[in-house]
């Protein structure tokens, strides 16, 4: 029987008498079908996912991963295998045999649940299983020794084929080939990493750390390659699994580390976020306040994946190839106090239920003492960008929705933040690409800082940072590209004005004709101005082109500030700027700024 797997959109793929291919989510809502007479239907919702085989409705745990096809009972006719992976770092195997009668009829025959990291192998009418095998203290990624199990029929059953057991194999199962030998930073540069994430994500530093060395031990590459757990389908420093979650790149997550730690926060946001869902899947600690270490136990447990072999209560748990002997969430909190010397403390294992895992509706209390982290990392006025692929509600104080801020948009932190409607929120005012300006509070874990407007490095954003980024406008360049959005334009350039108000009204006195090109200009003032406090921005000097004039300030009396040119003046027009920036020593400032039209004859 030829079968034929094919994807609606998509061409057909030939595979002789086999079916094995592996399915993006993005695609997952169209049929498979499976010649003529077999289709497969996978149904999504947030939790599992569900298959229709000709109709028939299967459960299956986690997420649609491979369809396989083999005649396992010599008989002739094709059994269909398939394959799916639970979220979480633990990557849980599940896998599902349906028997095909007279090419229509679908039985499910055999399946096996919960296999750690498991790598399935169909082949030579076998099912074969290959599992990790970890010693004391290896990182979950780091095992190269499997054990391998084979399972046969019988003619009644499939049973454990004994003799093919083969453990403490040396072997490395997966490889991926790279023309460039990778290395990895220090481990201080990926610490440091992790902390500047954990920090705009409103995660504390030392929980995202100590699950960076549970994962991998901060490792992004080994051997010169990327960082593949032992089943294949995790990447990197935060173990990252993109055929679970799709929205990431494959690529970027083997390569870029910035952007797998990144992932990997944005996940533990999402594990986090369980707790506040309608129908919750962990339950919550205390106030749920993310400031407190404690009240992450659960997040982190579901990182690793929602599984009950989390549950101390089930510690020793076997696992078929191997025993665990510390539930994930405290082996990341026992790195946290070994590494860091931060003791967090854990749900009290009398509070757990003995089998299983805990009811998601039920609160537990944050177990004392507790330590709390700070994330007062702005200043107002800094400037922080929508960091949503959809859109950032805005809210009140009293936690209505009163606007949405669009991606990339530009807000302006005034303060915060506090613990406000289940999350942390700064209160801020956007930068609207419409003009519209808006102040709400938004949740922390969304935003993130912009670019540095510092553009030449002189430790000040000034006037001539306005001018260079001008010139840039229409590059591609990301030094100038503050909001994120792959283009510099002329919304850059607006934030920048409006964050550091250099968006002003000149008051535009009349030309002065004439002008030596020597001259010097005194400005005088009605309050006393310190010429070493001024930035090269308060005050400046332009040709008619636009270019910047070199000038030196000087004070001849407290009130007076004298403006030097290093050069003689060139025949024809000029401006002198004195901006609303300078500040008095007790710092007044002008309401508007000056504008002053010069010729040199």
């Amino acid at each position: 029987m030829v079968i034929i797997f094919m994807v609606i959109g998509m061409n057909s793929i030939a595979l002789g008498d086999k079916v094995e291919s592996e399915v993006k989510k993005d695609i997952l809502n169209d049929r498979v079908y499976i010649n003529d007479k077999i289709t497969v239907d996978i149904e999504i919702d947030q939790v599992r996912e569900i298959v229709y085989i000709n109709d028939t409705k299967f459960d299956f745990k986690g997420s649609f991963q491979r369809i396989h096809s083999e005649d396992l009972t010599n008989d002739g006719s094709q059994e269909l295998i398939i394959t799916s992976k639970e979220g979480g770092t633990s990557s849980y195997l599940n896998y599902y045999v349906f028997r095909v009668e007279n090419d229509r009829n679908i039985k499910l025959s055999f399946e096996r649940n919960n296999i750690y990291k498991g790598v399935l192998i169909v082949r030579d009418n076998k099912i074969i299983e290959r599992t990790p095998l970890y010693s004391k203290n290896d990182a979950n990624a780091n095992s190269d020794k499997y054990l391998e199990s084979t399972y046969i029929y019988d003619g009644e059953d499939f049973i454990l084929d004994k003799k093919s057991a083969e453990s403490n194999s040396d072997v490395k199962l997966f490889s991926l080939r790279s023309r460039k030998y990778y290395e990895n930073p220090t481990r201080k540069e990926i610490e440091a990493k992790i902390e500047k994430v954990a920090l705009e994500k409103g995660i504390p530093p030392v929980i995202l750390k100590s699950i960076a060395y549970t994962e991998s031990d901060f490792t992004q590459f080994k051997d010169g390659e990327p960082l593949l757990s032992f089943d294949g389908v995790s990447y990197g420093v935060m173990q990252v699994t993109p055929h679970i979650h799709t929205e990431y790149d494959d690529e970027k997550l083997k390569y870029d580390m910035d952007y797998n730690i990144n992932a990997g926060a944005e996940i533990l946001l999402d594990k986090w976020g369980y707790a506040l869902r309608d129908n919750p899947i962990i339950p919550k600690i205390g106030n749920y306040d993310p400031r407190i270490l404690e009240n992450w136990y659960f997040a982190i447990w579901a990182y690793n994946g929602w599984s009950e072999s989390n549950n101390p209560n089930m510690i020793p748990y076997h696992h078929g190839s191997w025993v665990q002997y510390k539930a994930y969430q405290e082996k990341v909190l026992d790195y946290a106090y070994m590494l860091y010397d931060v003791e967090i403390g854990s749900i009290d294992h009398r509070e757990l239920p003995v089998e299983g895992k805990p009811n998601p509706n039920y609160r537990f209390d944050t177990p004392t003492p507790y330590t709390q982290v700070s994330f007062n990392t702005h200043e107002k006025g800094d400037i922080l960008i929508n960091d949503t692929p959809y859109g950032l509600n805005i809210r009140n104080y009293d936690g209505e929705k009163i606007a949405v801020s669009s991606p990339n948009e530009a807000l302006i932190y005034l303060e915060g933040p506090i613990f406000l409607n289940d999350y942390l929120r700064y209160r801020v005012k956007t930068i609207g690409k419409d003009g519209d300006s808006i102040e709400g509070w938004v949740a922390i874990n969304w935003t993130k800082s912009a670019k540095d407007c510092d553009f030449n490095k002189d430790g000040i954003v000034s006037i001539l940072d306005i001018e260079i980024l001008k010139k840039m406008i229409g590059d591609r360049e990301n030094q100038f590209d503050i909001n994120y959005d792959y283009n510099v334009d002329d919304y850059d350039l607006e934030v920048v004005k409006k964050a550091y108000n250099m968006e002003q009204d000149w008051d535009i006195w009349s030309t002065k004709r004439d002008i030596a090109p020597d001259k010097q200009w005194d400005i005088d003032f009605n309050y006393d101005v310190l010429a070493d406090a001024l930035n090269s921005g308060d005050i400046y000097i332009t040709d008619e082109y636009g270019e910047m004039i070199d000038v030196v300030f000087k004070n001849t009396e407290k009130d007076i500030i004298r403006v030097i040119p290093l050069d003689n003046y060139n025949r024809g027009e000029y401006y002198l700027y004195i901006t609303n920036q300078v500040k008095s020593v007790n710092g007044k400032k002008l309401k508007k700024g000056i504008k002053i039209k010069f010729i040199v004859e």
